[in-house]
């Protein structure tokens, strides 16, 4: 029960990240979605994984749940790439080399 109880936390963090995906209006449509749609798998493969493992109790299950937290985190660091913010620092590097972007 103690998964579940931690599933739905994580799930919580990461609705409220899609819905700060939906209100940016930096980087482009298609970077957008592609960042939602790894949250989305993230949520169904590492949710769905743990709900399985709850309820059938069949250990191989667990196997999936690894691919969704991958899926999440590359989601996040398309989050941060969409934000502008690896692109800022890109920025400030360039300036510290003296060249311009």
């Amino acid at each position: 029960m103690d998964q579940v109880v931690a599933d739905a936390h994580v799930k919580l963090i990461h609705s409220v990240a899609l819905l700060a995906l939906a209100s940016l209006e930096s980087g482009t449509v298609a970077s957008r979605r592609w960042t939602a749609r790894l949250f989305l798998l993230g949520i169904m493969l590492f949710s769905g994984s743990l709900y399985l493992l709850v309820l059938s109790n069949v250990t191989q299950v667990g196997a999936i749940t690894p691919i969704g937290g991958m899926a999440w985190i590359v989601g996040w660091l398309m989050l941060i790439w969409v934000s502008g913010g690896l692109r800022k620092r890109e920025r400030r590097f360039a300036q510290i080399r003296g060249r311009q972007p």
